[in-house]
């Protein structure tokens, strides 16, 4: 049992680095670029249909419970492709990371506020509320989570083993 509490301990460990490390670097460069982001109009362009492996919900609710994951397949996602214009003039485009997986999510002509890095550094950023900050710093809550995970399973295994007083 020891052993396999260590190993846990290990990827959790190992998991709060690197979500930490994601984290940090995301959140460095989002304030980096913070001085030179420019708030512009985008308009969707075109939307990109996808295909990728995803859990898929099932459909149904059984008494107080939500429809959970239960299935693994393709999935087609939807990701709107913006075009706008920088205050200099020069035209972009860009297409969103961030897809729908619902065919009617995003369509041509609709606009959306983008931040635009004009030194092109940073992707540019559909500009929603926390949008541009909620990965990073939930990849660096998550990350202490799991490094807290890592440090009570620690004591734990050090308390089977008779390294704690």
């Amino acid at each position: 049992m020891t052993i396999i509490v260590s190993a846990f301990a290990l990827g959790f460990l190992a998991m709060g680095l690197l979500l930490l490390w994601l984290g940090g670097t995301g959140l460095a460069t989002r304030l980096r670029a913070l001085g030179r982001w420019v708030r512009v109009e985008g308009r969707v362009v075109e939307v990109v249909k996808e295909t990728r492996f995803a859990p898929r919900t099932a459909q149904y609710t059984a008494g107080n419970m939500p429809s959970r994951p239960t299935l693994q397949g393709p999935q087609d996602f939807f990701f709107p492709v913006y075009e706008f214009a920088l205050p200099n003039g020069s035209r972009g485009r860009v297409r969103s990371p961030l897809g729908a997986d619902q065919a009617g999510a995003h369509a041509v002509g609709e606009t959306a506020r983008l931040l635009v890095d004009p030194l092109g550094k940073v992707e540019p950023l559909v500009d929603a509320r926390g949008g541009v900050w909620f990965l990073p710093l939930g990849m660096l809550a998550a990350g202490l989570v799991a490094l807290f995970a890592a440090a009570g399973l620690a004591w734990i295994v050090a308390g089977k083993v008779g390294l704690l007083p």
